[in-house]
């Protein structure tokens, strides 16, 4: 039963571990002006949380199969079992989530500032996520081979990035960049027929652009948010192929 259920997790993999076009999406967003960004934090919360929780449940699948494997060969899998459950209980604390409809509809809101604290909590989860997989699958791979299944292919490391930092980056450009077209458009207002003229969103607009230090900063802004947008997609895309590897390996070696 065991064996059923680590093969079934891994089948549904296509209907979680979704690769994204981080290109795509990016173009997207500039088209829609950002109404697609909020599209696409939903897609990438729900797919990390998807994923996740596929990978939570796939490792009490091999656990249940090995603990079974040693009771009924009579082997001693004690210590990697003990280590195996101490690393699953390391990854529940990643099982809470992100609620992936309040964040789109605050960043939506607050004209795109939660963006940075989100792409900060899905590289962090990442990375997390990325760490105990690999150490998971090097103490699998000790147990595998004592109950002759041989190894399976162990993935490498997702690059390692400055989250925070990448935050701190992106609120800071976010608040400068506000402060000055703000500045920019209440001072056109008072000129000589500005008041007459002003309020209008078109008219703000034309203002803000026509300033060349609010738009080189809206240019940075949006250079760094599509950057950080592809950072975000490809290391996850990179993280689940790597996964998928190994587990296509596991599959191979309980067909045995």
């Amino acid at each position: 039963m065991s064996t059923e259920r680590v093969m079934e997790l891994i089948e549904i993999r296509n209907r979680t571990d979704k690769i994204v076009s981080a290109l795509l999406w990016i173009i997207i967003s500039i088209i829609t002006l950002g109404a697609g960004g909020v599209a696409l934090m939903y897609l990438l919360i729900k797919r990390r949380n998807e994923h996740i929780k596929r990978d939570s449940e796939l490792m009490d699948a091999i656990i249940e199969f090995l603990n079974n494997e040693s009771k009924e060969y009579n082997i001693d899998l004690r210590d990697d079992l003990s280590s195996l459950r101490k690393l699953r209980e390391v990854h529940t604390r990643l099982e809470r989530g992100i609620n992936p409809v309040v964040w789109p509809i605050l960043n939506l809101a607050l004209l795109g500032l939660p963006m940075f604290f989100v792409y900060y909590l899905l590289s962090r989860d990442l990375s997390t996520h990325d760490s105990i997989n690999r150490e998971y699958v090097h103490t699998m791979n000790d147990a595998l081979l004592k109950v002759d299944k041989g190894r399976v292919s162990e993935p490498l490391t997702v690059p390692k990035r400055p989250s925070s930092l990448f935050m701190i980056i992106g609120v800071v450009l976010w608040i400068v960049t506000s402060i000055v077209c703000f500045r920019t458009y209440q001072g056109a207002r008072m000129l000589p027929g500005g008041i007459a003229r002003g309020g209008g969103v078109l008219w703000g607009i034309q203002v803000i652009l026509r300033n060349t230090s609010s738009l080189a900063l809206i240019i940075i802004l949006i250079f760094f948010m599509a950057y950080w947008t592809y950072v975000v997609i490809s290391d996850y895309n990179i993280h689940f192929k790597r996964q998928w590897g190994w587990e296509d390996d596991l599959v191979d070696r309980l067909r045995r």
